[in-house]
């Protein structure tokens, strides 16, 4: 609190996290040389875990303030049809894929989504030459662009969703994802 006085939050939060952590070494070091003092190695996990945590935390909350859902919402990845065979997806699978990808129907509409999960289920199973809708998922959730991307995260971290489908009417935007360490995606142009 006293250094947020002279610096930015988030700063201070980042210098309060590295005092307390050069701290807490320090702690479990007087922990090994002296084994009766091995209460003081405890302290110092929860100190160090502490401080990493806060740190993620604060930074979260101003990443998402004064955002909205829209702001956040990946338009860059591609969007499916339902007639796309599975193995149409499958090239976009590894690493840093996304959770899932959108399935627009004919008029440019959110149609479905399908997971990268069920994705690599149906290859694995030999089922990639199948369309899109045959593993499509119609249950997820869903937000208006113009919504706190805040409440957005929270509700999805709290029903424990991967992501929700950003529109804004009835166009699609882009989707939303719950990761903790949320970035700005490439703005590109959603489908009409």
């Amino acid at each position: 609190g006293i250094l947020h006085t002279r610096m930015p939050y988030l700063s201070a939060t980042r210098r309060a996290r590295d005092v307390g952590q050069l701290l807490s070494l320090g702690f479990v070091a007087i922990a090994f040389m002296d084994t009766s003092f091995i209460m003081l190695a405890v302290v110092a996990i929860f100190v160090f875990a502490g401080g990493m945590l806060e740190e993620r935390a604060v930074s979260l909350r101003m990443r998402l303030a004064g955002r909205r859902a829209g702001d956040l919402a990946d338009t860059s990845s591609q969007v499916f049809a339902a007639t796309d065979r599975i193995d149409a997806v499958f090239p976009r699978v590894g690493a840093g894929a996304a959770p899932a990808y959108a399935i627009a129907a004919e008029s440019g509409a959110l149609a479905g989504v399908v997971i990268t999960a069920d994705v690599l289920r149906a290859v694995r199973a030999g089922q990639s030459d199948e369309p899109l809708s045959s593993i499509a998922r119609y249950d997820f959730p869903v937000a208006e662009a113009s919504t706190e991307a805040s409440r957005v995260y929270r509700h999805l971290r709290e029903q424990n969703h991967a992501f929700a489908a950003v529109v804004e009417g009835d166009r699609f935007i882009g989707l939303f994802h719950a990761d903790p360490h949320l970035s700005d995606f490439p703005r590109s142009v959603p489908i009409a």
